[in-house]
């Protein structure tokens, strides 16, 4: 590769990148060695789990009390019918698989599938629209032709 006197700004970016996330990792590493940090760490976990165990149990009352089966009961009841259905699957015979005959390929469509015929709408004459007071008073024109 020829030499360029132009600096590559992307591997400028990589550089100081690998730069910054050696010194963040040194950083880390030295803080997470000491005591108060993993002490920290230790309440946290112990506070989220006596949390979740809090919600566990309030949930499980609130369920008893709307008499309404918890998520591990559903689970349970769905395997106890998974078991059902498989057995009652082993004990019937299974049906012999019948062909069904194939259309025959022609233009056509098969007899079964041609519809009847529609009936013919019959054409409305049409009519020259109804001007307001036209029968009331006949127009000069009309009253030429009327003997």
């Amino acid at each position: 590769m020829p030499l360029s006197f132009i600096p590559d700004p992307l591997k400028i970016c990589r550089a100081a990148l690998n730069k910054f996330e050696t010194g963040v990792n040194a950083i880390a590493a030295e803080q997470l060695d000491s005591k108060h940090v993993a002490r920290a760490l230790n309440r946290i976990s112990r506070v989220s789990l006596s949390l979740q165990n809090v919600s566990e149990r309030s949930l499980e009352c609130l369920y008893k009390r709307l008499r309404v089966p918890s998520r591990g009961e559903v689970i349970e009841l769905a395997s106890a019918l998974q078991r059902v259905e498989d057995k009652i699957d082993q004990l019937t015979p299974q049906p012999a698989s019948v062909a069904v005959p194939r259309p025959a390929r022609t233009r056509r469509p098969p007899v079964e599938t041609v519809a009847e015929p529609k009936p013919a709408r019959t054409a409305k004459a049409a009519g020259k629209p109804k001007v307001e007071g036209a029968e009331a008073a006949p127009t000069a024109m009309s009253e030429a032709v009327a003997p």
